[in-house]
């Protein structure tokens, strides 16, 4: 969800996702408008869950029935069987799958909008992310030690991160973000360009969402058609910006770190 904030931050662009803050963006409306669609329910700590069901007015005798019935499997198929992605979307993949839904699932999202001129950005770890690159995704993130990994390596310097990401885009990914916390992050292109960045200065107050900001400054890039330098230098902002901030960070905040 965190990419999904920054997008929207960035772009001012309608997601249909459903927000965290209930203050910000009316938690409640949404989370009925889902359930009334019975669609999507993002899968969260089981203790939060309840608390928002409960603010949605489940009853309390039946909150472990509605919340065993939106993280089933079977909310997962329905919604890949809405086909509400079309032409010109971007289908964004990131994190751990819960236990309740197929190894596989990333896979069969891609797999149903494989006819479609959708961009595929995956941001997950080894077995999650190796899997999904024979459908040539558009962008892929793992961090240093996450691409150090997939190859078996305890760590890898420069020369290695290059070789490893040139791997991985040989194996099918069109673009590679490594991220390299402190370090930066590197961006190696479709066109075989390789663009490297430092972070800006500042004082690291909560890094928890560092790295889904970045993807999605990335992202919001993409989308604004910006050079792969400005690309790189947006997306190294949006999560130096989170980093330095107590929560996921604002347009203004980024602004500084980007300028």
């Amino acid at each position: 969800m965190n990419e999904f904030k920054v997008i929207e931050v960035m772009n001012r662009a309608r997601i249909e996702v459903l927000k965290d803050k209930k203050e910000d963006y009316s938690l409640n409306q949404k989370i009925q408008e889902y359930l009334k669609d019975e669609t999507l329910f993002f899968r969260i700590n089981k203790e939060k869950a309840y608390k928002i069901l409960k603010e949605t007015g489940v009853k309390e005798e039946r909150l472990q029935i509605v919340y065993e019935k939106l993280i089933s499997p079977k909310t997962f198929y329905d919604l890949l069987n809405k086909g509400k992605i079309k032409d010109g979307d971007m289908l964004i993949l990131a994190g751990a799958i819960p236990k309740s839904v197929p190894e596989d699932i990333y896979e069969q999202f891609i797999e149903r909008i494989s006819g479609k001129n959708v961009n595929v950005v995956v941001d997950a770890t080894k077995e999650l992310l190796l899997n999904v690159l024979k459908y040539r995704p558009f962008l892929i993130k793992p961090n240093n030690h996450e691409l150090a990994e997939m190859f078996g390596k305890t760590s890898l310097d420069e020369e290695q991160m290059n070789y490893y990401a040139g791997k991985l885009q040989d194996m099918g990914a069109k673009n590679v973000l490594v991220s390299m916390a402190g370090d930066g992050a590197g961006l190696f292109t479709e066109n075989k360009k390789v663009y490297k960045i430092g972070v800006a200065k500042g004082q690291v107050v909560n890094s928890v969402g560092a790295g889904d900001s970045m993807v999605a400054g990335i992202i919001a890039g993409f989308i604004q058609d910006k050079t792969y330098e400005e690309i790189l230098k947006l997306g190294v902002a949006c999560g130096s910006a989170t980093a330095c901030s107590k929560f996921l960070a604002e347009k203004s905040e980024i602004q500084k770190f980007y300028e």
